[in-house]
């Protein structure tokens, strides 16, 4: 496991420790203090200032319990905020590797070098909008014109430009993403794995796809409805965004395991071939 995936999983038990409080929250408001416990008030102080606590935390469950929806909901815009990043640096960490591993820009995945050379053009127009400065700009001129000699460590491929998109990780620029570095049919990868099928209780690879895909779009529909909310907008119930955690939890480490095997079964191209 990598360190980006366990890290990940780390945060995303945070959140399942989160719903497990909301649920608390929600079961301990709609429940009535027993009279007999009003007898601790006559007890010792530490008897009292515990009844008291219970208390005000009971009425202040009840005065919130109408807006939990509202901020449990918010925990999908982190989920989905994680998620991309993990996407978008294991997908970075894939094409340094495979620059590595290649040596040469004329020696990369076709996809590849034509993703780097329109990219890394695009973020050199516009460096600011994709969070880099000018002398960032010219570093990426400095190493793609190096790449043609030698790709190194010290001078590696332009791994940052390969993830760029102003798009939701939705399942298409997932798809489009992977392919940048050569990596077609991730989707049908995804789905042959044994983790996606047990998942989803499918055995049918297609089928597998398929709803894996539509749960993705579900996920980061809600993402957007919750980040631009209306009068009209509903908020993701817990069992809902409680699906999506093992979701996520579940697609990453395979999105991982099937990446790193496209990263060590890829062999340098035929640099004569255009």
């Amino acid at each position: 496991m990598s360190e980006p995936l366990d890290q990940l999983l780390a945060d995303l038990s945070v959140i399942d420790r989160f719903l497990e409080v909301e649920a608390f929250v929600g079961k301990f408001s709609t429940r009535a203090i027993p009279s007999n416990f009003e007898i601790l008030c006559s007890g010792g102080l530490d008897d009292h200032d515990f009844s008291e606590l219970i208390s005000q935390g009971h009425a202040t469950s009840k005065a919130a319990r109408s807006g939990l929806p509202v901020v449990t909901g918010t925990l999908v815009l982190y989920l989905a905020g994680r998620f991309e990043s993990f996407i978008r640096e294991k997908i970075e960490a894939a094409a340094r590797d495979i620059g590595t591993k290649c040596g040469k820009f004329d020696c990369l995945p076709k996809e590849m070098r034509t993703s780097l050379l329109n990219l890394t053009a695009e973020v050199i127009k516009n460096p600011r909008k994709y969070g880099h400065a000018e002398n960032g700009a010219l570093a990426f001129i400095k190493r793609l014109a190096a790449g043609y000699t030698e790709i190194t460590e010290q001078d590696p491929v332009n791994f940052e430009c390969i993830s760029v998109t102003e798009a939701n990780m939705k399942p298409d620029v997932i798809k489009e993403i992977c392919e940048r570095i050569g990596f077609a049919d991730v989707w049908g990868q995804l789905a042959a794995q044994s983790n996606m099928k047990m998942f989803f209780s499918n055995m049918d690879a297609g089928a597998v796809s398929k709803e894996a895909q539509l749960k993705l779009k579900k996920m980061m529909e809600d993402r957007n409805s919750i980040a631009h909310p209306a009068s009209s907008t509903t908020f993701p119930t817990t069992t809902a965004i409680s699906e999506y955690v093992a979701f996520v939890r579940m697609l990453c480490a395979v999105f991982e395991l099937v990446l790193d095997t496209y990263v060590a079964v890829v062999r340098p191209a035929d640099a004569g071939k255009v």
